[in-house]
């Protein structure tokens, strides 16, 4: 028998180095994307990234010394150059200076007790017995500056509890000593000390309303715009803004942080989110978060090197090293418009999701509308495969100061599950759910409640307090 052998040539699709770039890029969290730059720029000296710190609340990269998530300005960060005054006055509001700490004696003297252990030991005094567990719960999520990171439909699922009532006993750990830890942000934080200050003043109503109605036109410093949408003028702006400075402090925790805490390694949120969502006068609008955009760039020696070699005849340039700099350049560029495609894909997908779950952000996940990820890129005209990279690992900020995970808008179970945790609470059973939800439309067997009453990690009727 005679065995021919034939050659076929078969064409097969390969991906070259940019769109393996871009895949990357593309998947990463905000947190591994930082790093990944850091890395590729001791790697590639094409590449310059200026001198930038972590924001000491999210981790993300502060421009100019401020953080794009946070709002809040470096202390030690010089001001920009400006026309006026205005660049520097928000690094100024919230500001401790080392001088002002060193001439505090108290300070270094070492806490007694830590933070949690007082919140505790005010929890159990002041708290009815079946708020303790959520309230101890809210506690142990706390960080080091007092802030609580963690999402409240997390922490409320693992207890049994529904985001409201898991809320109203945040509002009461709120206003515990220290006043003020547990809020989930900066700007709740500023509401708080402001309505309980005791020094109450027209300078202290204005600023109440500059941080209530104009939170983002501070954290800009547009005080021309603040004066217009208040109805007041620049003057009595600048008044409310030297109180903030003079009353506020920017940590819940300030009487619990040891004078040498800059110098300690800090404990960072463990959500930083990709995406925050903020309201403004026109609804709700998505921001990248992105601050590589500013800071990473090419270096322009290299650049116009690798200019000046391609304009020269192919050969005849044969020094050594040439390849290895055309070679770094093209790599830098690479990067550059991978971190672009990233940006833009990940803006258009979001402004998408706010359209198409306008309900969910407004109303919460009982109104969360069922989405699946083909259906958006149909929507938003990308690959299904570029829908779930841009998504994979990424996290969102919602108005409310929450950070939570995108996969969170493609749970389609996810309103039927609030639903249960909030007749859970009725104390009936699972065949009584069942009923309950039949009632409203919503067909669902009692072992599927069973099911979902497990993932939310609800005991049995007969298990649960009343």
């Amino acid at each position: 028998m005679v065995v021919a052998l034939s050659a076929l040539q078969k064409q097969t699709p390969s991906l070259i180095p940019e769109h393996i770039q871009g895949k990357l890029v593309l998947a990463m969290g905000i947190a591994e994307l930082q790093q990944f730059v850091q890395a590729q720029c001791r790697e590639n000296p094409a590449l310059v990234l200026d001198d930038v710190l972590p924001c000491p609340f999210c981790g993300v990269l502060m421009v100019d010394g401020k953080c794009s998530v946070c709002s809040l300005r470096d202390s030690g960060a010089a001001p920009a150059v400006s026309g006026g005054d205005d660049d520097g006055l928000w690094g100024r509001v919230f500001d401790v200076s080392d001088d002002e700490e060193a001439l505090e004696p108290l300070a270094l003297v070492a806490s007694p007790i830590s933070l949690h252990d007082h919140l505790r030991t005010q929890i159990r005094a002041e708290f009815p017995e079946e708020e303790i567990p959520a309230a101890e719960l809210i506690v142990d999520h706390i960080d080091d500056d007092g802030y609580l990171r963690e999402p409240l439909v997390e922490l409320a699922s693992g207890i049994g509890l529904s985001v409201p009532q898991l809320e109203a006993v945040l509002i009461k750990v709120q206003h515990l000593d220290p006043l003020g830890v547990g809020c989930r942000d900066l700007r709740e934080y500023a509401l708080l000390q402001i309505r309980h200050a005791s020094s109450r003043n027209e300078e202290s109503r204005l600023a109440e309303r500059i941080v209530g109605e104009c939170w983002d036109g501070l954290s800009r410093m547009k005080l021309n715009r603040i004066a217009r949408d208040l109805g007041t003028n620049v003057l009595e702006v600048r008044r409310a803004l030297e109180w903030m400075r003079k009353n506020l402090h920017p940590y819940p925790t300030g009487a619990f942080r040891d004078p040498w805490h800059r110098l300690t390694p800090r404990r960072v949120p463990h959500v930083p989110p990709d995406v925050v969502v903020r309201a403004n006068e026109g609804g709700l609008v998505a921001e990248v978060v992105d601050p590589l955009a500013r800071v990473l760039k090419i270096d322009e020696a290299y650049e116009a090197l690798a200019a000046e070699m391609y304009r020269k005849p192919s050969g005849s340039a044969g020094e050594d090293g040439t390849g290895q700099l055309k070679e770094s350049v093209v790599k830098a560029r690479v990067l550059l418009e991978a971190l672009e495609f990233r940006r833009v894909s990940l803006r258009k997908i979001t402004h998408e999701l706010i359209r198409c779950q306008q309900d969910f952000f407004s109303k919460g996940p009982t109104a969360l509308r069922p989405m699946t990820r083909k259906e958006l890129a149909a929507r938003v005209g990308l690959h299904e495969s570029t829908v779930c990279r841009a998504l994979q690992n990424k996290n969102l900020r919602l108005p409310s100061g929450e950070t939570m995970s995108f996969e969170v808008l493609f749970d389609a179970a996810l309103p039927v599950k609030e639903r249960i945790k909030q007749l859970a609470a009725g104390r009936l059973s699972d065949a009584e759910i069942a009923a309950e939800l039949a009632k409203s439309g919503i067909q669902v067997a009692r072992r599927t409640v069973a099911k979902y009453r497990e993932q939310l990690r609800l005991p049995p009727r007969e298990y649960r307090v009343a």
